[in-house]
């Protein structure tokens, strides 16, 4: 557009007509705005409004602009300009009367403009942050810091304090919240908010992918087009109202299983599973030469993706809904945009990949709400122009507001200027000012945000902006003005609480039975209150009591019988072991890869020794050869078949890992094996009997178990991976698998345990295999083959 007026004005250099042009917001100009300013200032008066005070650190980063707009009155005759002490600057661009047609020297003359706040603490704030001015001032209510640990933790204490203004009387409209970048955070600040009840209008734009609409818009066209792939078609059926949650979970489990790979081969599982033709797709390959209609029928598939879930209701649309209409139709004018140049010319249509790439870098509003009645949420750069009776600055934390400086990827300062090129300037300095604008927009009260730890309890280092706001308060002002929220604070204190639902929550917590007085609850909400308090206490005081249930009863009785591997669980962590163990989910995904190698490894040495016996440095290179046999035939009844590209890899480590163990049991073997795969107490065909221990009875399976010296037996267990535990460890970690089986060995097989050891099969061996083994070690018979930290008297 500056362009564009500047060559109208070449043309007719007397079209502006004198009218003065003030320029206000614009605290950064492009050098075709500059040149317009130089034109238009030819002929007109033309004021420039700039934040900007001389040898003030927080201003600096426009320093170069006033440089730029001062430069534009060096031409013979031009005053010079003339500097005054102030607090904002303006700079003015006059001109004298001048015949039509001509060109007059142009003056710059700057202005006071008046300072607000001027005994305030705001004002304070704003006439001395970064400067060596002296004095402090009392904080008194219009410093605020809000302190919390967590991302959610910190926008929720925002919300709630909002809330609280809002019922106070404030206008909506007179509540801003600044952030310095809203990507990635958006979404939760609407959801926040508006289960807080605060009406809120996001200024930011998020990418497309990250909507529903975007999503399976997308997986759509991939699916249709590019990559065809099985797992497009599964996230486009993910998509809002696209197809029943149980049916795709049974697909997906299907794709992921039988490791199907085409969208093809997805649609027609898809079909017998019972699900409704995807007219979405098959409508898109359609069209696919047909260019404009292809964009046409996309534009359709994006606004049913957002509209469908609404149809034939009049429901209330909660924030990410009301998003999403607003993703789909931008997408939708985007769509027609390129419809439209196609029908000016053939051929300007992007192609299939061309729109797949466009769309995932296209940006839509993060809120299709207007800011009337709202409080918005933008960046410094939206609220230069802009003033509010309360702002609330948020991820006030090193490295975000600060941002950290980002080079040019490409050239150094140097490079650019010997290039012709503006440089890019500091950082530091453009950080300082976003935050002094952030300062200087509250009339009543500011509130500073930060995070004192992230969601897992690590530390987390607030912004040195926070500290250089303290530094101009009397005394020792952060505890008074401080509000927290920590992570195991998980209910707002009661006279704190934003909404009517977290005020019995709050209530609950502290057993309360109905709202105190001195929360001056209305009656009518307090009747609400206190039958949900009494219900709640009532569930706190209820214990569990002796189970009378005969069917829960006899399921109880069942269950003696528990594995080695699930009692260890049980004593690491109980809930792990009542997910795994007991509620036994279906995994959408294929058994995870070590768990299926394991199980090939296992396997492949329990036949090779059942076939050859013990090994030697006589009949290694058999064995290796029956193993890579062995091998091939059990990966082919797996996902790890050889035959399979992405598996080969994977199958060339285990022949890898099963050859290097059997050199290294010929070389160092410990005695001669006498059980293998050495199963109890689980199937009637096992070879031994549970074992029974205090109530319950002991299922297990041993790999291995080799007789040593004049009779005893040593216990080996193959891990596939390359860590396994030590005695040590094995007692800190309560590992008890080994010690059990030691236990069966005994009381089963009637032979004396000397001990057991893991062999990491994943790693390089040295000889060592780790465990538990019966001392001294001199005495042992086994003393030169482990570490002498692995045995133990007590065993």
């Amino acid at each position: 557009l500056a362009e564009r007026v500047v060559a109208a004005l070449g043309e007719r250099p007397a079209a502006w007509g004198g009218r003065p042009v003030l320029l206000h917001g614009f605290d950064d100009l492009t050098p075709a705005q500059l040149v317009l300013v130089g034109v238009l200032a030819g002929d007109a008066e033309v004021t420039v409004s700039v934040v900007h005070e001389p040898g003030r650190t927080c201003l600096a980063a426009r320093r170069r602009l006033v440089e730029q707009i001062e430069g534009l009155c060096t031409e013979p005759g031009a005053e010079p300009p003339r500097a005054e002490p102030l607090g904002a600057e303006q700079l003015r661009l006059d001109s004298p009367a001048v015949e039509p047609g001509t060109r007059a020297g142009k003056t710059l003359r700057r202005a006071v403009l008046p300072a607000r706040h001027s005994t305030s603490v705001l004002g304070h704030l704003a006439r001395t942050f970064m400067t060596d001015a002296p004095g402090r001032r009392a904080p008194d209510d219009e410093v605020r810091l809000l302190a919390a640990a967590g991302v959610r933790n910190e926008v929720e204490q925002v919300g709630a304090a909002i809330a609280r203004l809002l019922r106070a009387g404030t206008p909506p409209e007179g509540i801003a919240v600044i952030t310095r970048s809203l990507d990635g955070g958006a979404r939760l600040v609407e959801e926040v908010f508006e289960s807080f009840g605060v009406p809120v209008a996001i200024h930011a734009d998020r990418p497309l992918v990250e909507t529903a609409v975007g999503r399976g818009l997308l997986a759509a066209l991939r699916a249709a087009f590019t990559s065809q792939a099985a797992t497009d078609v599964v996230a486009f059926l993910r998509a809002p109202e696209r197809g029943r949650g149980a049916l795709v979970d049974r697909l997906e489990r299907a794709v992921r299983v039988e490791r199907i790979d085409s969208a093809d081969e997805a649609l027609a599982l898809w079909a017998r599973l019972g699900g409704r033709p995807l007219w979405e797709v098959a409508s898109l390959r359609e069209r696919r030469r047909d260019p404009g209609a292809l964009l046409e029928q996309a534009a359709v598939v994006a606004r049913d993706l957002a509209e469908r879930p609404h149809r034939r209701s009049a429901a209330t649309l909660v924030a990410a809904e009301r998003s999403d209409l607003a993703a789909a139709e931008s997408v939708a004018r985007a769509l027609t945009e390129l419809r439209e140049l196609e029908e000016v010319e053939a051929g300007l249509a992007p192609t299939v990949e061309d729109l797949v790439t466009l769309l995932e870098g296209l940006r839509v509003p993060s809120s299709a709400a207007g800011s009337v009645g709202r409080v918005e949420v933008m960046t410094p750069y939206r609220a230069r122009a802009r003033q509010f009776a309360h702002v609330f600055v948020i991820s006030l934390q090193e490295g975000e507001f600060p941002r950290r400086r980002r080079d040019d990827a490409f050239l150094t300062d140097a490079e650019r200027a010997t290039a012709g090129l503006p440089a890019l300037g500091d950082q530091r300095d453009e950080e300082r000012y976003l935050f002094y604008v952030c300062l200087t927009r509250a009339t009543r009260a500011l509130h500073l945000s930060f995070r004192t730890a992230d969601d897992e309890g690590r530390a987390a280092s607030r912004s040195f902006l926070v500290d250089e706001v303290l530094d101009l308060l009397a005394g020792d002002a952060e505890p008074a003005i401080t509000e927290s929220k920590g992570l195991s604070d998980t209910v707002f204190k009661a006279s704190e609480s934003p909404t009517e639902r977290e005020l019995a929550r709050a209530l609950a917590e502290r057993r309360e039975v109905e709202p105190p007085a001195a929360l001056g609850v209305s009656e009518r909400l307090g009747s609400l209150l206190a039958p949900q308090l009494l219900r709640a206490r009532d569930r706190a005081d209820r214990l569990p009591g002796s189970l009378r249930v005969p069917y829960v009863l006899e399921q109880f009785a069942a269950k003696t019988l528990i594995g080695a591997s699930s009692l260890e669980t049980q004593a690491e962590c109980s809930f792990r072991y009542f997910v795994d163990h007991e509620l036994h989910p279906r995994e959408l995904a294929p058994p995870p890869e070590p768990l299926t190698r394991g199980g090939i490894t296992h396997r492949v040495l329990e036949r090779v020794y059942g076939a050859v016996g013990g090994v030697t440095p006589d009949t290694v290179a058999d064995a290796i050869e029956l193993s890579r046999s062995i091998l091939a035939e059990e990966a082919r009844r797996t996902s790890l078949s050889p035959e399979r590209p992405a598996a080969r890899a994977t199958y060339r480590r285990m022949e890898s890992d099963i050859a290097r163990f059997l050199r290294y049991d010929a070389e160092r073997g410990e005695g001669t094996v006498a059980r293998l795969e050495a199963a109890f107490g689980e199937k009637e065909d096992d070879e031994k009997s549970a074992l029974l221990l205090d109530g319950f009875r002991l299922h297990g399976k041993i790999d291995r178990i080799d007789l040593v010296g004049d009779g005893q037996a040593l216990i080996h267990d193959y891990k596939t991976g390359s860590n396994v535990a030590t005695r040590q460890k094995m007692t800190e970690e309560r590992k008890l698998q080994l010690p059990l089986y030691m236990l069966a060995v005994r009381e089963l097989w009637g032979l004396e345990p000397i001990g057991g050891v893991y062999h990491p099969l994943g790693k390089q061996y040295d000889g060592t295999p780790r465990g538990i083994l019966r001392g001294p070690r001199e005495a042992s018979p086994l003393a030169e083959r482990f570490v002498s930290r692995d045995y133990t008297s007590d065993a």
